[in-house]
């Protein structure tokens, strides 16, 4: 999972996001443009409660400043991940 902020200028407001899932075999990218991105990112959110997902430091800091609890996040570090590889 990578949830990555867009600025339109640096120390300005406004930007977009875009949400990346990783599956077996399998990758999707949804730009916050899109309807219902907001209930997009709380499922990931609430499925990274649920299992292990693997995401990084900018990932963690994004859904925080969303409002969602990290703390509750089984969410693996890449480098754990790669470790395991």
């Amino acid at each position: 999972m990578r949830l990555r902020y867009y600025a339109l200028r640096r120390n300005k407001p406004g930007g977009w996001m875009t949400l990346r899932l990783g599956f077996p075999g399998r990758r999707i990218s949804v730009d916050s443009a899109i309807d219902g991105f907001d209930d997009i990112v709380a499922r990931a959110a609430r499925e990274s409660g649920e299992r292990p997902v693997q995401m990084d430091d900018a990932t963690r800091a994004n859904l925080a400043a969303l409002g969602y609890d990290i703390g509750d996040l089984h969410a693996v570090s890449h480098s754990a991940a790669e470790s395991r590889s």
